[in-house]
């Protein structure tokens, strides 16, 4: 499945190009079926659930909506 995702830490004073080669230094980090499961035993899918913000948080972030 392909998806877009922000790249964290990209709005620091750090130049967006470090972060994003950074970020492409991933596509070389390969996972085995072991690491995965010691992922999911570690931090279960179901046990991460819930907005990032609170909606009056949303609120002031939203800058579309203004």
């Amino acid at each position: 499945m392909n998806r877009i995702n922000r790249i964290p830490r990209s709005n620091q004073k750090i130049t967006t190009g470090d972060r994003l080669n950074e970020a492409l230094g991933a596509l070389d980090l390969h996972l085995s079926q072991d690491d995965l499961a010691r992922i999911e035993t570690a931090v279960p899918l179901d046990a991460v659930a819930g907005d990032r913000y609170t909606p009056d948080q949303m609120r002031m972030l939203d800058s579309e909506k203004r």
